[in-house]
């Protein structure tokens, strides 16, 4: 039986605000205590541990319990000291802790318990973080000057590559991993709370990311906490704050792509954890857009001074190259993660795709859309004929505003390629007929000519098939229209065509 489960049988069986909830509430608090203490080198206990004590802080009942409790600010002040026996614990553990911890502090409404939190834990996490920051600053500086003990900083810069110290670097991020993922299961004032009071944490963060560039856990971990960020806590964001973020995400994505390209390394690891890195920093880019759907800030205005599509496009101009020089897309978590990015970019900022990439850079991304119609399954199959119908659609745009680009004639190829390679022959795209049809008419509708000159191709082929040709040529008109009526209309017609093609095809 779960923890969450004994904790609702108990809120039933006992009521809420009873003596016996409280009673049994503090048991189990001392327990976690006591299991951290005794058993901190068996895993599977202080996972259980760990889960217990975050299913009693997200409970509101248990939390307001707790919280009164002293061993919980005690266990509280050993976790955020990493004080013996919590150094030998698994750092996922200690996330987890820090999450029950956070959670149990800002759900409580009481100003003392926030004031408590902000100052023996937050203010703690800060303070410690710009430490280290601050002390790598100044060494690199008297360095710089070359003043007469450089010999000495050189040294005591060094001391921050030591294990010990990279080890105290990863627990600090993780901790405010579990800051952001416990603040997440509070109210929106509580998670805009934790933004306003971390601006200069991002900031020190950012630096030590930009030290540590070339140590892949830390850039890991560094990663994963923008990316809880713009899953978590963006959509709670104010214009201004939204701003701000968005600020942080492009400085981020700079200090990546200024330490890896040309990147070489011996490590034995590198190539799995640079995967990690680019899995990572593709989700991030996905919570981005999300922000675009799911908006939950006290403001109604959607005008920001950074336009999310510009960071997330620059996002994918850096790791488009990355992506291909080690075909990480025949990874299976990166696949879904980059077209389901490339997906929602063009259905909400395809302005941004031909307005920013230039000629190379737009040829390499449509090659990796026709790359995901050519070898993989259904779900990035659709996402790739979504990802050509939204870049089509704002061709049909330019085309009617008479704006030209060269890059608007890219896409006429892909024309040719479904009805040549998809629809003549048998693929896996059956079961997405209506988006591959949707597609086709869309294209279509951008180029009229290049259409009839591949009916004209395969009336040569054939001349069975003059006839079928010919009905789907004046069903869909000259200078066919885009609008759902038309699509829809045109989605029947030509699922008739290509049943008597296949037909006529068999014989």
């Amino acid at each position: 039986m779960s923890e969450l489960q004994i904790s609702q049988i108990l809120l039933i069986l006992l009521g809420k605000g009873s003596e016996m909830l409280e009673f049994l509430t503090n048991y189990f608090l001392s327990k976690v205590i006591t299991n951290l203490q005794m058993w901190a080198s068996e895993s599977d206990v202080i996972r259980e541990t760990a889960d217990l004590f975050v299913t009693l802080s997200m409970k509101k009942d248990s939390s307001l319990i707790i919280i009164k409790n002293d061993l919980f600010w005690t266990l509280a002040n050993n976790v955020i000291t990493n004080q013996m026996p919590i150094q030998l614990i698994n750092e996922e553990y200690k996330r987890l802790l820090i999450k029950g911890i956070t959670c149990t502090c800002l759900n409580n409404s009481s100003d003392e318990y926030r004031l408590h939190f902000d100052r023996s834990i937050f203010q703690i996490l800060n303070q410690r973080l710009h430490s280290i920051v601050e002390s790598i600053h100044t060494l690199i500086e008297q360095i710089k000057l070359n003043t007469n003990n450089k010999i000495h900083c050189t040294n005591a810069l060094q001391t921050f590559y030591s294990e010990n110290v990279l080890s105290q670097i990863s627990t600090l991020i993780n901790s405010y991993c579990g800051l952001i993922e416990g603040g997440s299961r509070c109210s929106s004032e509580q998670i805009t709370y934790l933004f306003e009071h971390s601006q200069q944490t991002l900031q020190d963060i950012l630096d030590l990311f930009d030290f540590y560039h070339n140590y892949c856990d830390q850039v890991q971990i560094i990663l994963e906490l923008f990316s809880l960020y713009a899953e978590h806590v963006l959509i709670y964001l104010n214009q201004n704050h939204t701003n701000i973020f968005y600020k942080y995400i492009l400085r981020l994505l700079q200090i990546f792509t200024k330490c890896n390209y040309g990147k070489k390394t011996k490590e034995i690891n590198a190539d799995e954890d640079f995967n990690s890195h680019i899995y990572t920093l593709l989700n991030c880019l996905n919570h981005l857009l999300a922000k675009d759907f799911i908006d939950f800030s006290n403001e109604n205005s959607t005008n920001t001074d950074v336009n999310v599509g510009d960071v997330v496009l620059y996002g994918l101009i850096i790791c488009l190259p990355l992506i291909q020089l080690d075909n990480l897309l025949k990874i299976p978590s990166i696949s879904i993660c980059y077209y389901k990015l490339a997906s929602s970019l063009c259905e909400q900022h395809s302005d941004c795709i031909f307005r920013l990439l230039n000629p190379d850079q737009y040829s390499i991304f449509l090659s990796t859309i026709k790359l995901g119609l050519d070898n993989y399954d259904n779900e990035i199959c659709k996402m790739c004929l979504e990802t050509i119908q939204n870049l089509t659609l704002y061709t049909i745009k330019q085309q009617k505003l008479n704006q030209t680009n060269e890059k608007i004639k890219y896409l006429e190829h892909f024309l040719d390629y479904l009805l040549q390679e998809i629809v003549i022959t048998t693929t896996t795209l059956s079961d997405l007929f209506d988006t591959l049809a949707g597609t086709i008419y869309t294209l279509i509708c951008a180029y009229p000519n290049q259409f009839y000159h591949i009916l004209g191709q395969m009336k040569q082929y054939d001349e069975n098939l003059s006839i079928i040709i010919d009905k789907l040529a004046n069903d869909t008109g000259q200078k066919p229209d885009y609008n759902r009526k038309a699509k829809i209309s045109f989605t029947v017609k030509f699922e008739s065509f290509v049943t008597n093609l296949r037909r006529i095809m068999k014989k």
